[in-house]
């Protein structure tokens, strides 16, 4: 073939590129996917276990398994399969289509580091204004800590001028903070912070056990979710 012509059709063949946003849709999908075969492999092996003991007594006339609740695991591992096969095959679809590419994997189906890190190569973190403001936050609160701490809040009151100035300064950064929406998961670590100072009453510091929490499910459903970013994923500067 014309060497012209060869060249053509290698272009041709090539694939087309993806931009920086196409990348991180294909980044997030293989680890939902990947996600997803975590999650499928741990109810079947669940399942697996419930059938497999599925004779052995606790007692001489108490099973370990009621032979309904087996059943109900048979029933489950039939419908699990096929899922976990599907999530499976999408994980290595997603793999193919990102090493053609060349985009960056994340450490596992948790981690939002590669993507950031790949939003980031050409510019500023989306979030630097409000992960530098929660940093500052998590100071102040620091210091509220302390001064609640090192007062004799029983035989003063409610108060000191130690407490109220650093109070004072959370609130302030709190404020500024609300005004930043967050846009990426550093930025929601952030953001954690000004619900963690509302609602957790504790003077120890990095203690973020004991806060307020109701009965309804909502209530209960987003403190859990709060309390998992605040012990877990404190942000450490903008990056």
């Amino acid at each position: 073939m014309h060497a012209a012509a060869a060249s053509a059709f290698t272009d041709l063949a090539r694939p087309l590129a993806l931009d920086v946003d196409a990348q991180g849709r294909l980044a997030t999908a293989w680890r939902y996917s990947l996600r997803e075969v975590a999650d499928h492999l741990l109810f079947i092996r669940q399942h697996v276990v419930t059938i497999a003991q599925r004779d052995e007594m606790l007692t001489a006339t108490i099973r370990r398994h009621s032979p309904k609740f087996v059943g109900y695991a048979r029933q489950q591992l039939a419908y699990r399969l096929p899922l976990y096969l599907a999530a499976l095959r999408r994980v290595s679809e997603y793999e193919t289509k990102m090493d053609l590419h060349a985009v960056v994997y994340a450490r596992s189906s948790n981690a939002w580091e590669s993507d950031m890190d790949m939003m980031t190569e050409t510019g500023p973190h989306p979030d630097t204004d409000l992960i530098a403001l929660g940093d500052e936050l998590r100071k102040a609160w620091d210091d509220e800590r302390a001064a609640f701490a090192s007062a004799d809040i029983a035989s003063i009151g409610n108060s000191t001028p130690e407490i109220d100035s650093a109070h004072d300064r959370c609130a302030d950064l709190a404020r500024q903070m609300v005004e930043r929406p967050p846009v990426t998961l550093d930025g929601v670590k952030a953001m954690a912070m000004v619900w963690g100072w509302l609602h957790y009453q504790s003077c120890r510091l990095d203690s973020y056990d004991g806060g307020e929490v109701g009965n309804h499910l909502d209530e209960r459903a987003s403190h859990a979710v709060m309390t998992f970013l605040l012990k877990v994923a404190p942000t450490n500067g903008a990056r």
